[in-house]
């Protein structure tokens, strides 16, 4: 069982941009700046979000990302017991068996060590929380996320962005915010000699 937070004593500067609750009509924008970047990331996705877009979900998964589990349908943890845990685990993994996630995210972040434990025991053996968090899920204006970003960037650090949103929710459905942010942070990043990696490159460094 592996839960992560991000790379630790890493020198290099590689960073981990991750993405949650996708696919998305925006999704395909991210992958296009991403393209022009030659970046990778790793999109934890969301099994409910994948009707109608699995399209958007193919092409993320042929440009090179790392796709990851974050259950199908966004319950939290601390609503559900470990059977339950493990149902919406299994229904999103079986969703995407072609691509063979081997790493899971909770929704909210929320009981880690035990959804660590779950999700190893549904075969995905890496759970992966992150380092920086621009909360872009609430945030609207772009040029605060992109400024969380490059303020708290540092090697081996995973940032938790979202390219999507559950079928429920409280917030905006929109994530052109985050899109325009990664517009502003990639270049400068870029500049300052970071490399865009997925959660297995950045463990494997």
């Amino acid at each position: 069982m592996t839960l992560v937070r991000g790379r630790e004593g890493l020198t290099e500067p590689l960073i981990a941009l991750t993405f949650d609750d996708g696919p998305s009509p925006q999704t395909p924008d991210i992958l296009d700046l991403f393209a022009t970047h030659d970046a990778r990331g790793t999109f934890f996705v969301l099994g409910e979000s994948v009707e109608g877009r699995e399209e958007i979900l193919a092409r993320t998964a042929a440009e090179g990302h790392q796709i990851g589990n974050h259950t199908y349908s966004h319950r939290h943890a601390l609503d559900l017991d470990d059977a339950e845990l493990a149902h919406d685990i299994a229904r999103c993994q079986r969703l995407l068996g072609h691509l063979a996630p081997q790493v899971f995210r909770p929704p909210y972040g929320e009981d880690p060590l035990r959804c660590s434990r779950v999700a190893e025991e549904r075969g995905i053996p890496t759970t992966a929380l992150w380092t920086i968090d621009p909360v872009d899920y609430l945030e609207r204006d772009p040029r605060s996320i992109a400024e969380v970003i490059l303020r708290e960037a540092a090697p081996g650090a995973i940032v938790d962005l979202h390219d999507g949103w559950p079928r429920t929710t409280s917030t905006a459905a929109d994530r052109t915010p985050t899109v325009e942010a990664l517009a502003m942070a990639l270049p400068e990043l870029a500049a300052r000699g970071y490399r865009f990696v997925t959660i297995d490159e950045l463990l494997s460094a």
